[in-house]
């Protein structure tokens, strides 16, 4: 049996996002939403079976450190890491209008500038 979708948003789960997650056979959302996870995000969160990655609004701790890098590989319908305090560059790939939103109030999280001229 194949696993579709694990939605724990909106609930009150704490602490960090287990490795583990990407042996799961073939999950295509993961919801973990308003909740209160803490610490990076695992590169397991980007296995290749997701349509949906939804990591947005983990108040109090918060979800920080970088994007994985794997994450621009997915070919997602869905992606949100938006209110979290996530830092570093969003990896180029994930750069575009349909993401556009994604990456909202993260205030260490910042995007390539291409062609910038004199500020």
């Amino acid at each position: 049996m194949q696993l579709v979708s694990i939605d724990i948003g909106f609930n009150q789960f704490s602490g960090e996002i287990p490795a583990s997650i990407g042996g799961l056979k073939g999950p295509g959302n993961l919801l973990f939403d308003k909740n209160m996870l803490s610490s990076g995000i695992p590169e397991s969160c980007s296995c290749t079976s997701l349509h949906e990655n939804n990591l947005a609004n983990n108040s109090l701790s918060q979800l920080s450190g970088e994007i994985p890098e794997s994450f621009s590989s997915l070919k997602l319908s869905l992606l949100d890491l938006s209110r979290n305090q996530l830092t570093g560059q969003v990896p180029d790939a994930l750069s575009i209008s349909a993401y556009n939103n994604s990456f909202a109030e993260n205030p260490r999280l910042y995007r390539k500038r291409e062609n910038c001229r004199g500020l």
